[in-house]
């Protein structure tokens, strides 16, 4: 998750934090025991990052196709 961050593809980076709020809702981490909203705060906290890191991700969007059609990397 950390080189895909790095690479600044943001939207990839949601999806992983995506599945960590779907598997910290069903309990199967960050968790003793496995339930349907057992771990709630977490999953809300996964799904804020989420929210966080697809909208940093669609706002470089135009950064990024502007850096890469001048040839930057």
């Amino acid at each position: 998750m950390v080189v895909v961050v790095i690479e600044r593809e943001f939207v990839k980076v949601a999806g992983f934090a995506l599945a960590g709020a779907l598997l910290a809702f069903f309990a199967l981490m960050h968790n003793v025991a496995v339930g349907l909203t057992v771990s709630a705060a977490i999953a809300a906290a996964y799904a804020l990052v989420v929210v966080g890191l697809f909208a940093v991700g669609r706002a470089s969007l135009p950064v990024a196709a502007a850096a890469k059609a001048a040839g930057v990397h």
